[in-house]
């Protein structure tokens, strides 16, 4: 069954954030045998994020305080067929954790 688990960050800056994000972006997690990457975001660029979040930080002076939220989703073996799978699994249930966005 597949689970969805948010990992708790206790330091939330900058630098904490852009670590998380080269994590989860690098090519092994992202990129399947066909060479596609699955990178994306929710009203952001996937290969921008960083940049785009402290932009939309600075221009409403909030460069202090919370960052960033860090889920992970995990499968078993045989429930998922495709890297294209996972990532739209991902992307609903982006949508869903923050409607709002």
């Amino acid at each position: 069954m597949a689970t969805c688990n948010y990992i708790p960050e206790s330091k939330q800056i900058p630098s904490v954030m852009k670590a998380v994000i080269d994590y989860v972006s690098k090519e092994a997690k992202t990129v399947d045998e066909d060479g596609i990457r699955y990178l994306s975001g929710v009203n952001c660029v996937g290969t921008m994020v960083f940049d785009e979040f402290m932009a939309t930080k600075n221009l409403f002076g909030k460069r202090d305080g919370w960052c960033f939220y860090h889920y992970e989703q995990s499968f078993a073996p045989g429930e998922i067929t495709s890297y294209r799978e996972a990532h739209e699994i991902g992307i609903e249930l982006a949508k869903e954790l923050f409607p709002h966005h």
